[in-house]
């Protein structure tokens, strides 16, 4: 092959690739959309979430917890990624894994599971001094959604 096909060969195999990528979350549009678990029209950005499947789809959640129990009753196999709204700036979604989730009874969540994520730092310090509850990493979230039967 020559230099010039294998340039133009290079470029192509870009090109081809440069819509490829992994699963990610879409914006979530507020009275628009409607929770993968609970089936409740999403009201508050703040508390919204999504798993991303390894197809690309997209299933919303209104709730912290109603996501943890859709993660439950998923094939793990299938899920991508897992995103939650910052309840501190609910138009960002962010990964499950780089949150803090605050479990409270202060914070009134769309469905009751007290649930709320944000990014580790001063802001999530100063509203657990606030709201008070419990700081939680992810994989709580989950053995809290195992062990406490709510569904």
């Amino acid at each position: 092959m020559s230099r010039t096909g294998a340039i133009l060969l290079a470029v192509l195999a870009g090109i081809s690739g440069a819509g490829c990528g992994d699963p990610a979350p879409r914006p979530l549009v507020e009275g628009a959309e409607v929770c993968d678990h609970c089936h409740m029209t999403m009201v508050e950005r703040r508390f919204a979430a999504e798993l991303v499947s390894t197809t690309g789809k997209v299933a919303p959640f209104d709730d912290v917890g109603c996501l943890a129990m859709g993660v439950l009753a998923a094939d793990s196999s299938r899920i991508a990624s897992l995103w939650v709204a910052d309840y501190l700036e609910p138009d960002s979604i962010v990964s499950v894994g780089r949150m803090v989730f605050l479990r409270t009874d202060s914070v009134r969540t769309p469905m009751n599971y007290g649930i709320v994520a944000v990014r580790p730092g001063p802001g999530a310090d100063s509203l657990a001094r606030v709201v008070g509850g419990i700081r939680l990493g992810w994989r709580d979230v989950m053995a809290w959604a195992r062990d406490s039967g709510a569904r």
